[in-house]
């Protein structure tokens, strides 16, 4: 929206000017800050998700730890036995989230939220499999419905659920809590059962306002920022992921008493976050019609289908 309304200042020629080298970052990324072939901002860091598991849990189950062989056939098998029959604990947090969430199922299953020619593409039946498969947990009782976002963080570290989806922004977080630190470990995304793999990731640009005052001083503080040396320091402070090819070493060692570097390691099958100029005002409306799908009130073809024309219509109207 910025780009388009022409509020951001055009970064290409100080790119081009300077030698930067865009192939130091995430073509993925690259491309998200990119309005007609013009760079408008600089990637600055990426998030992906992964599977955060209870050790202890696992353990008075005598239960292995999930790891990179896992499938979705693992995690559902391993959530029924970890699930008790009061219902004190459950074996998956399966909150109704998208990035956290049913984003990744989708994609795992060869699904698509928007497709190449900007079209929904929750009606493809690659995408209702995926959902199928995350509001199964509810379905069945292996995961409590959980709606809002902080509740579904705190599923876990109230004990109250084995395992979960949650992103590299939660590592700061969960590296605080006494009873995370002692209890938790995360590792990469189930595939699905035929060996597909994918998680959803994201990150976030530097970009200077089009009428700054101080363009050129701008852009230096962005490059330096995004350089290998500013990307370094980032890492180091636990902040972020950083974008700049072979700098995530100092986020990863922050982080050392979990196994954070299967976050870096999901980028080979990272699938960008899905948007359009107005994700906010679709997503927000396939969130809405999905609680019928996710609490069973209505069947997940169903759904899928007014969520198609709903979301068709607001990206035409675009």
């Amino acid at each position: 929206k910025y780009a388009s309304n022409d509020q951001l200042l055009d970064l290409t020629n100080y790119i081009s000017k300077d030698s930067v080298k865009m192939a130091n970052y995430p073509k993925d990324l690259v491309n998200l800050y990119m309005l007609d072939s013009k760079q408008y901002a600089m990637p600055k860091d990426y998030d992906t998700i992964a599977l955060w598991y209870n050790k202890k849990m696992f353990d008075e189950a005598k239960l292995s730890y999930p790891d990179e062989t896992w499938t979705w056939d693992d995690l559902y098998e391993a959530a029924k036995k970890l699930t008790k029959a009061d219902k004190s604990q459950y074996g998956f947090s399966a909150g109704l989230h998208a990035q956290e969430g049913y984003y990744n199922t989708v994609f795992q299953a060869g699904g698509s939220i928007v497709t190449d020619d900007k079209k929904s593409g929750y009606a493809l039946p690659e995408t209702e499999e995926g959902l199928e498969y995350y509001f199964r947990f509810i379905k069945e009782g292996l995961s409590p419905e959980i709606y809002a976002n902080n509740e579904r963080v705190e599923s876990l570290e109230n004990g109250l659920c084995a395992m979960g989806f949650f992103g590299s922004w939660r590592v700061g977080r969960f590296a605080k809590n006494d009873y995370m630190k002692a209890n938790f470990d995360c590792t990469v995304l189930p595939s699905s059962n035929d060996g597909k793999r994918a998680t959803i990731y994201n990150g976030l640009g530097l970009a200077a306002a089009k009428n700054s005052k101080n363009p050129d001083a701008a852009w230096a503080w962005i490059k330096y920022l995004t350089s290998e040396e500013g990307q370094k320091a980032q890492a180091e402070s636990g902040t972020a992921i950083p974008t700049y090819m072979g700098t995530s070493d100092g986020w990863v060692n922050k982080y050392s008493n979990f196994n954070a570097e299967c976050f870096t390691q999901m980028l080979d099958y990272g699938v960008i976050y899905p948007y359009t100029n107005k994700t906010a005002e679709w997503e927000n409306k396939a969130t809405e019609y999905l609680k019928n799908a996710y609490n069973g009130s209505a069947s997940v073809d169903s759904v899928c289908k007014e969520i198609e024309k709903t979301m068709n219509d607001i990206i035409a109207a675009e």
